[in-house]
């Protein structure tokens, strides 16, 4: 199996060893992703769902997908806003891109504004 030197791990990342068992062992017609955040603030009763990715990475046709969904799902919990995005960076995170998964808007990050937007500040 190939070796991916910015991840330093095999070419073929499952994430977390449940992830890689169903994929092994399971049924190939459905979707398994290992969701790497979800953030809540309770008081601005806002959610966050954060697929984080390397810049050279790529996000899988079902995995959009299934993130679209999650989105649909979440929204109808009335009363709450709701982001489901990729942010897409490298550590130590100087600048990232925050893709919105709906809409499909990317905007790039300093590292404050980054960490401004993970405390619900912008």
């Amino acid at each position: 199996m190939k070796y991916n030197k910015i991840r330093g791990t095999e070419e073929r990342y499952y994430g977390a060893d449940l992830n890689k068992f169903i994929a092994e062992n399971c049924r190939k017609d459905m979707t398994v992703i290992n969701i790497d955040l979800m953030t809540w603030d309770r008081d601005k009763k806002h959610i966050k769902i954060i697929e984080s990715k390397h810049l050279n990475e790529t996000t899988g046709k079902g995995q959009s997908m299934l993130l679209k969904t999650l989105y649909k799902l979440v929204k109808l919990i009335s009363g709450y806003t709701i982001d489901v995005v990729i942010v897409r960076g490298d550590p130590p995170y100087n600048w990232a891109y925050i893709e919105d998964v709906m809409t499909g808007e990317r905007k790039k990050l300093k590292r404050q504004e980054l960490i401004d937007y993970f405390n619900y500040e912008a």
